[in-house]
């Protein structure tokens, strides 16, 4: 089956199975599985703690949910150092909502080149209306030094209406 076909399969049995009590959610209809990479350079992830990086922009009436996400470190000659763990979450890094762990401290730290991944239960226990509307970012809350290697950030995620 071909992943452009599976949200389509899934509503077409969802609603063969409608008299056993399953129905089918409006806010899904339009769901699919969608990606955006956006490349860090060095002084992007130098100034992680400080500065936001808008991954998944916002969406009127939309809730972006991610599922997976991953980091390609393309090393290029000095290694960072210090820093934290990269998280993604809506709105900010100061006052928004957690949504998932991008990156480990250690592999961007790394002095060969990386790939890591990670993905989401996708267990969000917050209402969607406190959601709606608000980016995806990227964000550490201790900055890495010295280092000048880029880095590709991919989020997979769902965008459902509210």
């Amino acid at each position: 089956m071909a992943l452009t076909n599976f949200h389509e399969d899934i509503t077409d049995d969802v609603q063969k199975h409608a008299p056993y009590g399953y129905t089918t959610k409006t806010n899904w209809d339009n769901a699919r599985v969608r990606s955006l990479t956006v490349t860090l350079s060095s002084a992007d992830i130098l100034a992680l703690n400080t500065t936001d990086i808008e991954i998944v922009p916002s969406v009127i009436g939309k809730v972006h949910i991610p599922i997976f996400s991953s980091i390609k470190l393309d090393f290029n000659s000095i290694a960072y150092a210090s820093g934290s763990v990269v998280l993604l979450y809506y709105d900010n890094t100061t006052t928004g909502t957690y949504a998932i762990s991008v990156s480990g401290a250690a592999l961007i730290q790394s002095s060969v080149d990386q790939f890591g991944a990670n993905y989401s239960p996708l267990s969000l226990d917050f209402a969607l209306s406190l959601l709606e509307n608000k980016p995806l970012v990227i964000g550490c809350s201790t900055a890495f030094v010295n280092g000048n290697s880029t880095m590709d950030v991919t989020i997979h995620y769902l965008s459902i209406d509210v």
